[in-house]
């Protein structure tokens, strides 16, 4: 389980949740719709805020809710504009309350940010699936924007394809893709001028989004969004997704703004500071953001919601407590401070003052060329320090009750602070909270003017590449330069800034790092590279208890098939008995512009199930012209869960366990969150066994700080140490998500925590009839759990069967912070809890 969980929960938000609305029916005629251009703000800041169509629209509560809008100042609000609100039936309209809101947010100056949704009444909500149903939704598209050209021109094309509920009833990235292709069509006939936003994913899913590009095109949208939600430190991936976001859109040519639409954190912590910890780090996330060149962020959200079906994770995304209390969280003032602070900047760059330091410097948009007026924005990831900055010399010189805007500094919650200057340095106070600081200074013009072009690049393994430092100051003041490539990169050029890239080096991110020597010190600046594969190969198994054969579907993703592939699969360690399948795929007519190849190729069942230890699968691909290197997908692991005809007593002795194949956890590619300080702070050896009355699961877990989770059976539980077990004991036909309904099951097992007793959890509550057994040993502990078959849809896998199956182990030694610890994954994704697609397969022997 992980921090994505709550993203669905946090926007489960359902059009049977409105309130009896006392705004009149019946239509307006279009004439009396009578703005005649959208405000179209600048600025940064917007927010999920008034809710016209999922939140009561009684007068009072919209009222307060648009007063709320007002105290902070943010003059963006994203809402839906629900086709099943307009149109209930073919040809019969209603524009009353979509009419009705447009001139509340007209008559509060809010510019409105409309997204496009859902399915049609009549085709039960589902997103469309057909040239038809498709063209009804471009129908919807055209009346909505021609009606409404006055009051918006940014328009979302649907809210989180990627996932249930939004798209039902299964997401399908090719049929978002279509869609965005005739919706984005159908906005720009209406309103040439308009923008359209496409995607909008739940969380970056990087194999939706590619998929989605290459049916849709890159001429029908104008933006792009997507949502973004933590818990852990804003500082982890942040950046990194929005710079892979930019790369992928890079690669298929297509430049434009990025928008994320929803993103936040809940106050709803269970370690003390909730309130105050979520509005430091919501502000860290925003700042890194921008930082990362999103144009505009929409938080989520401005009011505590007492009927999300998230529990009380999603209830408590708000800024402010659910009505009728309404009161402020620090998260609101936060904000507040920030909107009024920044909202008439735009971003000159970073800013390098020192390690663990964070600095962005904006200044006055739409300002003049003498205007030297900045702001600094800046914060810690790690302990308090101070900074000092070199001022201009008028700061300083003269009484400073002349420059009233120079001489202080704003807190996160808005309280002005006195800097202390020292002749012309002035010294601030840092901590993980950020401050806001006004500034003239030449110095700090000149570090953010250093910056590498282009900032970011995709690279594949075995190329070479290159980027510039651009100094954008006056040559005198820089005496040198100093790069560094990461360890086994060789430099090709170094007054180019050539590099080569090693051709084994791992898929991730890495650091290219510049020095530039000035008279004022030493400014670091750093290219960030992202190492991935141009050709990617997927490859992903399932079956069904009643099929004789293992159907694999293959994906090669980016290779133009103008020749032919040759592919096989390749187990690790090697199989002698079985013959994997192999084949060619492709032939020299493929249109060079295809950028996928799919195919499904099927395996006897019985060459698994002879896997009596378990095993890793890969795809091997290779050009049979002898053009290219072979290409191998991600490894595909396959577990062995023996069954017993003998009951099993659950004692805490592992020593009935030790004919299961064990399965591993702890390796750096098992990594799903966190920091691996060393072996010892977490791995664990699971074994599984079936018995005809459920599974049983046996864990020798290392752990220098054991034992140690106090959150007891309900959705928490993951945050301490334990281990999750995900299973479809009915077979995994690859389509499914993790939810009893569709035949997955996902457990927690959870150790407990002075004088917490241990547990078998299904993030709900105790499972019923469940047994634990935890014991301490040197170095971590054991665990010798029990789920019974009446927890898994009630049937036992047998023999000779493949299941669905993935493992998860949770470490956490502190509790004074609300830091998660690490979790790895032997062999899915950070979504495992919500799709079941990522999960690896058992071998029931």
């Amino acid at each position: 389980m992980n921090f994505g969980m709550r993203l669905v929960t946090a926007a489960m938000v359902t059009f049977g949740l409105l309130a009896d609305s006392d705004v009149a029916q019946g239509a307006t005629n279009s004439a009396d719709l009578d703005a005649t251009a959208p405000l179209n703000f600048p600025g940064y800041f917007g927010i999920n805020g008034v809710g016209y169509f999922h939140r009561s629209n009684k007068p009072e509560a919209l009222s307060r809710r648009f007063e709320l809008m007002r105290e902070l100042g943010v003059k963006w609000d994203r809402s839906d504009l629900p086709w099943d609100d307009m149109q209930k039936k073919p040809g019969e309209w209603d524009f009353s309350r979509s009419d009705e809101a447009m001139k509340l947010y007209r008559s509060h100056g809010i510019q409105i940010y409309p997204i496009l949704d859902y399915g049609a009444n009549w085709r039960h909500g589902n997103g469309p699936a057909d040239d038809e149903q498709r063209e009804e939704f471009a129908n919807y598209v055209r009346t909505a924007v021609t009606r409404y050209k006055g009051y918006a021109d940014t328009w979302e094309v649907w809210n989180e394809p990627n996932i249930l509920p939004f798209w039902r009833p299964k997401p399908n990235a090719e049929d978002y893709g279509k869609l965005l292709r005739v919706a984005g069509d159908a906005v720009h006939s209406a309103d040439p001028s308009a923008k359209v936003v496409g995607f909008c994913m739940a969380d970056l899913q990087l194999d939706f989004l590619e998929r989605a590009l290459q049916v849709a095109g890159t001429e029908c949208f104008d933006a792009v969004s997507y949502h973004f939600y933590r818990t852990g430190r804003p500082e982890f991936r942040t950046e990194e997704e929005v710079r892979e976001f930019r790369l992928v859109l890079g690669h298929y040519g297509k430049r434009c703004p990025i928008y994320v639409t929803e993103m936040g954190i809940t106050s709803y912590f269970k370690d003390g500071t909730s309130e105050e910890t979520q509005a430091l780090r919501w502000m860290r996330q925003i700042m890194l953001l921008i930082g990362a060149g999103v144009e505009r962020v929409f938080p989520f959200t401005l009011v505590d919601n007492p009927t999300d079906p998230g529990g009380e994770w999603g209830q408590q995304l708000g800024m402010t407590t659910w009505p009728p209390e309404y009161r402020k969280k620090p998260s609101f003032e936060a904000y507040r401070t920030m909107v009024a602070e920044l909202n008439d900047n735009e971003l000159l760059g970073p800013v390098s003052l020192g390690p663990d330091i964070r600095a962005q410097l904006f200044a006055r948009r739409g300002r003049s060329a003498d205007d030297r007026f900045r702001k600094l924005v800046a914060w810690t990831v790690g302990d308090a320090v101070d900074i000092k900055f070199r001022t201009d010399e008028a700061i300083t010189t003269g009484p400073r009750t002349t420059w009233p805007d120079l001489i202080n500094y704003t807190t996160l919650a808005g309280e002005k602070r006195p800097m202390e200057f020292e002749g012309n340095q002035a010294r601030i106070p840092l901590s993980p909270s950020l401050v806001y600081v006004p500034l003239e200074s030449k110095s700090l013009d000149q570090n953010a003017a250093i910056r590498w072009e282009p900032r970011e690049l995709m690279v594949a393994p075995g190329s070479t590449s290159a980027s510039t430092v651009t100094l954008g100051i006056a040559s005198p003041v820089v005496r040198g330069i100093s790069v560094t490539v990461p360890k086994g990169w060789q430099t090709i050029n170094p007054s180019a800034m050539t590099f080569a890239v090693p051709g084994d080096a791992m898929p991730g991110w890495y650091s290219v790092r510049a020095e530039v020597f000035t008279d004022d010190g030493t400014i670091i600046k750093e290219l960030l590279v992202w190492v991935r594969e141009p050709i990617r190969v997927q490859f992903r198994p399932f079956s069904t208890p009643d099929s004789d054969v293992v159907s694999c579907g293959i994906t090669l993703n980016n290779q133009c098939l103008t020749k032919p592939v040759a592919w096989h699969l390749e187990a690790n360690p090697p199989v002698p008995r079985v013959k994997w399948p192999s084949g060619v795929m492709g032939n020299p007519t493929s249109d060079t512009e295809t950028y996928r190849h799919a195919a499904i190729i099927e395996a006897k069942r019985t060459d698994f199930t002879g896997l009596d230890n378990g095993c890793t699968i890969s795809l091997v691909t290779t050009p049979q012209d002898g053009t290219g290197k072979a290409i191998s997908s991600p490894i595909y692991r396959f577990a062995a869960t023996p069954c017993s005809a003998n009951p099993l007593e659950t004692d805490g002795n592992l020593g009935k366990y030790r004919a299961a194949p064990p399965i591993s956890l702890g390796e750096p590619g098992q990594l799903e969150r966190g920091v691996i300080e060393s072996p010892a702070d977490g791995r664990a050896v699971v074994r599984a066994v079936w018995t005809n009355d459920g599974l049983h699961i046996g864990a020798d877990i290392t752990d220098d700080v054991p034992m140690k989770n106090k959150y007891g059976a309900g959705g928490d539980i993951y945050k301490g140490d334990g281990i999750e077990i995900y299973v479809a004991p009915a077979g995994f036909h690859g389509q499914h998500y993790s939810k009893p309904e569709e035949g997955g099951y996902h457990f927690a097992l959870s150790p407990g925590n002075d004088g917490l007793d241990p547990v078998v959890s299904d993030f709900a509550g105790v499972v019923k009839d469940s047994k634990i057994v935890v014991k301490p040993r040197a170095g971590g502990y054991v665990l010798d759990a029990f789920i019974p078959v009446a927890a898994m849809g009630g049937r036992a896998p047998q023999p000779g069967e493949l299941i669905g199956w993935d493992v998860q182990l949770n470490d956490r030694d502190d509790y004074s912070s609300d830091e998660d610890g690490t979790s790895f994954l032997w062999n899915g994704d950070k979504m495992n809890w919500l799709r079941a697609e990522k999960w690896g397969m058992a071998i029931v022997r």
